[in-house]
């Protein structure tokens, strides 16, 4: 089955996530800020390549076996997509372990990530 391009689908996701927040009647001041930078930020997707991913991956998704290995678990929400998406969770490793969460990111890239990837 053929993928469709990264841009296409994440657009469509931006576009229904906008307007749920619009349709919702609860507000937050700086909210205009944010969507500002969706909309900025939109031109980053076009021609991102796609791969398996889990879906869900941070420290809450691993246990460590019975043998001392790491496991992951959890792979409810494994779809395609962009392999730089599988960072959306992040923040919750972060806040067990920063230096977990800063290792995966420079392992990922080993080293330091290019600056797009920040944005």
């Amino acid at each position: 089955m053929e993928q469709k391009p990264w841009d296409s689908f994440f657009n469509r996701k931006i576009d229904r996530k906008i307007q749920q927040y619009k349709d919702c009647g609860v507000k937050f001041d700086g909210d205009e800020k944010i969507i500002a930078y969706l909309e900025e930020n939109r031109p980053y997707l076009k021609g991102r390549p796609q791969c398996f991913q889990h879906g869900d991956y941070h420290v809450g998704n691993m246990i460590v076996s019975p043998e001392g290995e790491l496991r992951i678990i959890d792979f409810n929400r494994s779809d395609d997509g962009d392999p730089w998406e599988e960072f959306n969770r992040i923040v919750w490793s972060a806040a067990v372990c920063p230096h977990f969460a800063t290792g995966q990111i420079h392992g990922y890239f080993d080293g330091n990530p290019p600056d797009e990837f920040f944005n």
